[in-house]
Order: structure tokens, then C-alpha cells, then sequence
């Protein structure tokens, strides 16, 4: 005990330490906090603060368990002599993109500028890993703590030399060599000025000497013209040859000021809300919610409208338990996240915050009918609960082993059966899963460090990854199935370090890959003021390592997949301009909806309509990666997954006049986790790859992590199949044939209908909703088809229909998806 109170003493500040010693019992305190992390905590607390070390602090002991997190370790090296593990990691820092971050040894950090080739910083210190995949953060990202050896501002600028002849350069980073367990980084980059380049390695290392320790830069030439030296010059004019060994002295830091990033959220305010406004900017809170907009849950505004403003003790006690606890049913049906790592008084004090927030004005352009009346709208829904086991045509089985979590954020097959998997986590790490061996030796970790990996697919036995800012080809030089090289294939697109701005999904086709770009996000779900260009794209890629748009107008398109058409399906999230999630067929240089990127001739503009809207929180909320269905009577059909809504859906699609729509279906649930990616092995079988992150980038009550395998078992469900249009009505195809002892009446089908108007607020409601009066249900001979009649419906409108629960099957059984929303663009003519 006292050696453990001599560590407190040693690095932390006395405040801080009485805080702690005030807040927890010290031997408690004691057993949880490694000694390793104190020194972590000292530059949480000079940077932010001792809110944000104490609540650092109480997220780990009362936040999320390692068996809900995960643990991202599995199959892990670690270097001797680094001081973290992986030493070397991809990502942002200090607000910087595209960066490389290097752990030399204990409390030694360097970073490289990779769009400059500079060496950013040098310092004695930590990273502060901050952001959604390090601790569930929506908003900041890694900043450098400590005191700096050296400190690059700005990028240095590069030339190619020869004698007194000396020409302006650019530089391309081309990638970096690092094998697992390795001590050594090769850094590669090309000089090129017109004709004339240099291909330069760079070796950075630790060195120690009679005057203590250097850190060096061991350039060497690869290829390219010898006549010509590479040379960079600083801002500051310091110009240097690089040629050899170029030392920096670990001496005379400089204490670096704290990063103040834009995306940290909201800050203190003043008076009575000041304390509220701190345990909002420190907690999870602007990840569900927002000031004027709704976004998992209601605005603040809308909290305090309802309320009226009360700060009455019972209208506040009301709320403290639903916040700690976690409540259902006062805004809907989407569950809220308990918050036991609040005390009663943060509660309290937030609350106090939260219901002072001034309502919002709404300037809603809100739609009119040909009267001129606006139309009512409505976000209440009435829906069948979602299921919440396997589909019984299919069988789930769990091929991860013990201790092996992955946050998959990508699915791929090897030639030889072995499946890649790209990790979300903060090792960034690839592993190689082989589905026929023993658990032991199952999975192999082959890569890491990269940033946020969200695709992966293999090409002619070539392994590309996804990074959040590069698409990496992952190779393995000399065999072992251990990545040596991570070779950056392109970065020919405009990166920023928004938390946020994700690149997700790959596909390859035809010599191109094909990947998403997300736009810029505060936390909270507006979009950023200020955007670029690249940014909420279908991005196209050839083998070259070039970069071009192929569509437009995505918010947040959290993957993509072949349809049986051969076309490109994306599912894209709600927000602004997107009232609610859909899914998309996509075509060359076609716009499909959001308005945030403000591209040239952005107003002029027709959005195509997607092939169904996934009605919020009834069957769509964060929807994901579509695959293609070859199982029996479903084969043609696509099916995705749900990060918050949960499970899988199923989408029929049918071509009315030219245009692509359908419906989509709840289709199974019962899985480890929340699915995000969807894979077709080699045995036919579906792989589910599944995600999540606190708190509402995940399933209620699931793993945030998990790998399954569907696999078919035959025509075993009794639902609706297809929903076709047809003259004044639809056709229900079913799965199995309607028992004989029923006789479908027009009063056993719910049908009701709406339709959405994109706008600029987060999301939107439902318009013109009401209900269909059905002329007529007629079953066909076969028993395995419904024709419905129905008089008023509406181009452009969703049409929802719902069967009774008294249906079953010749077998008997009862009907296991017996509701469907389909997405009416087209009337048929005839």
C-alpha cells in the first residue's frame, strides 16, 4: 500500500490525488488502476483537466465489461522496450490526418505528417487516445501529451539537389514495413520533381551515446536518379540533406500546449448550467442527443418543451432514475442507455441543463397538400416486436474462440478458405480465421495498426484494407502469413481528422475498388459547417492507385454490395437530409440525397429515389452491409444488417416502369452482437461479422463484438416472401401455403401509408400518414398468395401491411415475419 500511495504522490497532482482519495475507497483504487496508467492519468489531468481524469477513471470501473467491450489484445506482441503495444499505429493526432505514431520506448513518442513526409513532433510524454474506437467518445481524437523534443508546425517543404542545381519536389508516401514483434520501422516515400525521383527509405531509431539519447533518422536511397539528393527545408529555413543519419537531441523540451480540439464537444457554460454543461461534454450524452435535433433520442429542446422548463424536485427525481437506469417508452421505443457511472448529482446537474435549453425555432418548410394545407405529421409508430432469434431456415453458429473480439469492420476470403477479418479497435488489427481448424489454433493476428479499418477484400490473392484515410494492400513478404509490408495503394482523396469521417466497405470490380466516404459530423449528428469535397461519396479507385467520384450525395453509407443485377447497392443512415435510412441501387455520376457536401451544381440536382426506406427505429436505424441471398426461395433478394435497430432485414425488390423498389422485411435476430458486415464463404454459407460501441453505436444488451455463420437449412419459415405491386393493390407471395381452415377477409390486413420530405433537419417525420381501406384479400389456388385491393394509394408514399397473427401454415406454423414496409416510387400502369 505504501509503495502504492509513493507512485500516487510521484505523478500525480495533490488535487487530483484528493479527488481520488475522496471519490474512491484508496484500496479499491488501488487493485483497478495499473501503476502503468498513472502516469496516463497526470497528462489527462494537465491537458483537460481533473473532471476529465476522474471520469476517465469512473468509466473504467463502472463502465462497460471486457466481456460486453471485448478485449482487443488477442494474438498481440508485445516489443520489449516500446512502452505501448502496437508501437506502431496509424491515425489522427493533434487534429492532424494521416499520420504515424510511433512509441520508441517508455514515454518517447514520434509522429510523421505521411502527407509531407515530415517528422511532425518529438516528445516525452504519451498520446491521449481519445474518440469512439478508444473510449467511446463521439468527437475528440488522439492529441500529444507531454513535453516536445522537436515540433513541426508546419510541413517541410522537399527538393531534389544536384550541385548547384535544385528543384521543388513533391513527396508520396508509399507505405511502411513492420512485422509483428518487429524493432524495426521502414518508412517509404517517393521525391518526384518532373522527370526526376527518388525512392527514399527512412529508418527512425532510438541511439544511445556519451551525451544520452538521440533520436535517428537513417535515410537511405532505394532507387531512382543518384545524381539527385532529396533535401527538406523546415518552416524555420533549417535545411536537410536527406542522405544518411540525421540525429535530433532528446533535450531541452518544450511542454506542449494542449490541443484544443474542435470536435470535443460542448464546453463549460456559466451560472447554473456550468456544472450540467461539464458532466454533458464528459459523458456519452451527445452521442444520443442534441441541443435542436433529434438524433438516437430527443433534443434537449424538446425535453425541456415538454417539461415546460420545471426544475421542480419531482419533476427532476422523475428523470434521475431513468437516466442512472435506463428507461423505454417516455420517447418511443428505442431503449436509453443506463448511465451508472454518474453520481445522483451529475445526473441532476445535467437535467438542470438540459430542461433550461431554450425550444428551438423550427423552421421546417413543412409540405402542403393541393389545398394548400400543410400536411399532419407523426414519428409514433405502431409495429410488430423484432425477432430475437435465428430465422428457422437458417442455423447460427459462433466461430470465435475464447478470447478472441473482434469489432469487425470487414469480411473477406482467401483463395484458400481462410477468412480476413479488418478489426475496429484501437489495435487496428487483420486476423486470418480458418473455419475448419480446432479453436486453439483457429485465428491468426497478421496485421496491426491500422486506422479504423471498415473493409476488406482480396484481389487475385492480394489482401486490401480500408484504413479511415488510405486503402492499404497488406503484404506478406517472405510467407509466414505475417503482414511485413503495409503498401499504401491510394490516398488520392481529401481526408480530415473529424471523428466521424469514416471510409467504409470495399468491393472490387473489373480492375476498380469501390468504397464509401462519410461526411463531417459534430458530436451530436449536425453536420459540420464546413466540408470537402470527397467527402459522402461512392469513391472508385483503379489498380494505379487513382482516385474518382462515382456517385454522390451520401450521409453516412455504412457499406455496400452486388445485387444479383450486378449493380451497387448502399444502405445510407438517417440525418439531414435523409428523414429516415434507405437503401439505394446506384448509378454512375447519379445524386442520392444529402446536400451537406456542397458540391458544384449541388441545388440543380434530382435525387434518386431509393429502392426502399428503412422506416426509423421500426425496421432501419443504422442499417449496413447488403449481401446478395442464393438460399433457396429467397435467392435474388438482398439482406443487411442493423448496428442499433438490431439483427438482419431482407429486402424483395421488383422493377415497376424502369424504377427499382420493394419492401423489407425483419429477418432474423438472435445474434452474439450487433451485424455490420456480411460475408459468402466458399462453402455457400452467409459469415456475419458483427460491431458496436457505447452507446448507441450498438444492439441493447448485446456484445459489441462477434463472428457467426448462417447457415441454410432449408424452406422452414412461414412469412411473406414478396411483395409485388400491382394495379390498385399488391400481391403477398408467402413461403409456405395458408392453412386450409382460413379464409382471408379484407379486415385481416393493416395497411397504412406516409411519405418522407428530406429537408435540412436531422432526420423527419412521417407525412400524411393514414390508414388504407382494403377493398378485398383474395388467396390464390395454391394457397401461396394473397391479392389485396385497396383504393388510395400514393407514388412516392410507404406503404405498411400487416397480416394477422392467427395465419399458419399447412404445417401449422405460425407466420414469422407477417409485416412489411414497401417503398411505392411507381405505380404500375396495367
Amino acid at each position: 500500500m505504501l509503495r502504492f500511495l509513493r507512485w500516487i504522490l510521484l505523478y500525480l497532482p495533490l488535487s487530483l490525488v484528493a479527488i481520488i482519495v475522496l471519490s474512491f475507497s484508496v484500496t479499491w483504487f488501488a487493485e483497478l488502476v495499473p501503476r502503468d496508467d498513472l502516469r496516463y492519468l497526470a497528462g489527462v489531468y494537465k491537458s483537460e483537466g481533473a473532471g476529465r481524469a476522474i471520469a476517465l477513471v469512473r468509466n473504467e470501473l463502472f463502465g462497460p465489461s471486457k466481456a460486453q467491450m471485448g478485449d482487443p489484445s488477442y494474438g498481440r506482441i508485445d516489443v520489449e522496450g516500446k512502452g505501448h503495444s502496437p508501437w506502431v499505429l496509424r491515425g489522427n493526432l493533434d487534429g492532424r490526418p494521416r499520420m504515424l505514431k510511433l512509441a520508441m520506448a517508455p514515454e518517447i513518442w514520434a509522429a510523421y505528417d505521411l502527407e509531407s513526409a515530415s517528422l511532425y513532433q518529438l516528445w516525452n510524454g504519451s498520446v491521449l487516445f481519445e474518440g469512439s474506437v478508444y473510449d467511446y467518445r463521439h468527437g475528440p481524437q488522439p492529441i500529444g501529451v507531454g513535453a516536445a523534443f522537436l515540433r513541426n508546425e508546419e510541413p517541410v517543404s522537399w527538393y531534389l539537389v544536384k550541385g548547384s542545381r535544385e528543384r521543388e519536389a513533391t513527396v508520396r508516401y508509399l507505405g511502411h514495413d513492420y512485422t509483428l514483434g518487429g524493432t524495426e520501422l521502414v518508412i517509404r516515400y517517393v521525391i518526384e520533381s518532373g522527370r526526376h525521383q527518388v525512392e527514399l527509405h527512412e529508418y527512425p531509431s532510438l541511439s544511445e551515446n556519451d551525451q544520452g539519447f538521440s533520436f535517428e533518422r537513417r535515410f537511405e536511397f532505394f532507387s531512382g536518379d543518384k545524381d539527385w539528393q532529396p533535401v527538406f527545408v523546415t518552416a524555420n529555413g533549417n535545411r536537410t540533406i536527406a542522405q544518411g543519419i540525421v540525429s535530433v537531441s532528446l533535450e531541452n523540451a518544450k511542454e506542449i500546449e494542449p490541443f484544443d480540439n474542435p470536435d470535443r464537444g460542448r464546453e463549460a457554460g456559466d451560472g447554473e448550467t456550468e456544472a450540467g454543461a461539464q458532466v454533458i461534454a464528459n459523458s456519452d450524452c451527445l452521442s444520443c442527443h442534441a441541443e435542436t435535433h433529434r438524433v438516437a433520442g430527443p433534443a434537449w429542446s424538446e425535453i425541456a418543451q415538454r417539461y415546460g422548463g420545471k426544475l421542480q424536485d419531482e419533476v427532476i427525481n422523475a428523470l434521475v432514475d431513468g437516466v442512472r437506469n435506463g428507461s423505454q417508452g417516455r420517447w418511443g421505443k428505442v431503449p436509453m442507455t443506463p448511465h451508472p457511472q454518474l453520481s445522483e448529482q451529475q445526473i441532476r446537474d445535467a437535467l438542470t441543463y438540459i430542461l433550461l435549453v431554450e425550444p428551438a425555432e423550427d423552421n421546417l418548410e413543412v409540405p402542403k397538400d393541393q389545398h394548400g394545407k400543410p400536411y399532419a405529421s407523426t414519428r409514433d409508430y405502431d409495429v410488430l416486436p423484432r425477432p430475437n432469434t435465428v430465422h428457422p431456415a437458417f442455423a447460427l453458429t459462433n466461430l470465435a474462440p475464447e478470447g478472441f473480439t473482434p469489432k469487425v469492420g470487414g469480411l473477406a476470403f482467401r483463395d484458400d478458405g481462410k477468412l480476413v477479418i479488418a478489426s475496429w479497435d484501437p489495435d487496428g488489427a487483420v486476423f486470418l480465421l480458418d473455419p475448419k481448424a480446432p479453436e486453439q489454433k483457429r485465428v491468426q493476428r497478421i496485421a496491426e495498426g491500422l486506422h479504423e479499418p471498415l473493409g476488406v477484400t482480396v484481389v487475385d490473392g492480394r489482401i486490401f484494407v480500408l484504413q479511415k484515410q488510405e486503402l492499404t494492400e497488406l503484404v506478406d513478404l517472405d510467407g509466414d502469413d505475417v503482414i511485413d509490408r503495409y503498401r499504401a495503394h491510394s490516398h488520392d482523396w481529401q481526408a480530415n481528422p473529424n471523428f466521424h469521417s469514416f471510409a467504409f466497405g470495399l468491393l472490387h470490380e473489373d480492375e476498380d475498388f469501390y468504397f464509401l466516404t462519410s461526411i463531417c459530423i459534430l458530436p451530436g449528428g449536425a453536420s459540420c459547417p464546413e466540408q470537402l469535397l470527397d467527402q459522402g461519396k461512392l469513391m472508385q479507385v483503379n489498380m494505379d492507385g487513382d482516385a474518382r467520384v462515382y456517385a454522390s450525395g451520401f450521409r453516412t453509407p455504412n457499406g455496400l454490395g452486388f445485387g444479383e443485377d450486378g449493380a451497387i447497392y448502399v444502405n445510407d443512415n438517417q440525418g439531414d437530409w435523409l428523414p429516415s435510412s434507405k437503401l439505394v441501387r446506384v448509378v454512375k455520376n447519379g445524386f442520392y440525397g444529402s446536400r451537406a457536401v456542397p458540391d458544384e451544381g449541388l441545388t440543380n440536382q434530382v435525387e434518386k429515389p431509393p429502392v426502399v426506406w428503412l422506416p426509423q427505429d421500426e425496421v432501419g436505424n443504422s442499417p449496413t452491409e447488403p449481401l446478395l441471398l442464393v438460399e433457396g426461395e429467397y435467392a435474388g433478394q438482398m439482406i443487411h444488417g442493423d448496428v442499433y435497430n438490431g439483427g438482419v432485414k431482407r429486402v424483395f425488390m421488383e422493377e415497376v416502369d424502369g424504377q427499382i423498389q420493394g419492401a423489407v422485411f425483419h429477418f432474423s435476430g438472435g445474434f452474439l452482437g450487433s451485424v455490420n458486415r456480411l460475408a459468402r464463404g466458399p462453402d455457400n454459407h452467409v459469415y456475419v461479422g458483427e460491431i458496436g460501441n457505447p452507446p448507441n453505436w450498438g444492439e441493447s444488451n448485446k456484445k459489441w463484438y462477434g463472428l457467426e455463420r448462417l447457415e441454410y437449412q432449408g424452406n422452414n419459415a412461414f412469412e411473406i416472401l414478396a411483395v409485388r405491386a400491382q394495379v390498385n393493390g399488391f400481391t403477398l407471395e408467402l413461403t409456405q401455403p395458408l392453412a386450409q381452415d382460413i379464409t382471408p377477409t379484407p379486415g385481416d390486413l393493416i395497411a397504412k401509408q406516409w411519405f418522407y420530405q428530406p429537408t435540412l433537419q436531422y432526420g423527419g417525420p412521417k407525412y400524411d400518414e393514414h390508414s388504407l381501406s382494403v377493398d378485398s384479400l383474395t388467396l390464390s389456388d395454391d394457397r401461396r398468395s394473397l391479392r389485396v385491393t385497396m383504393p388510395g394509394l400514393k407514388a412516392g408514399y410507404v406503404v405498411y401491411l400487416r397480416l394477422p397473427e392467427h395465419y399458419r401454415s399447412t404445417s401449422d406454423a405460425a407466420m414469422w415475419a407477417r409485416e412489411t414496409w414497401y417503398t411505392l416510387n411507381l405505380k404500375p400502369e396495367a
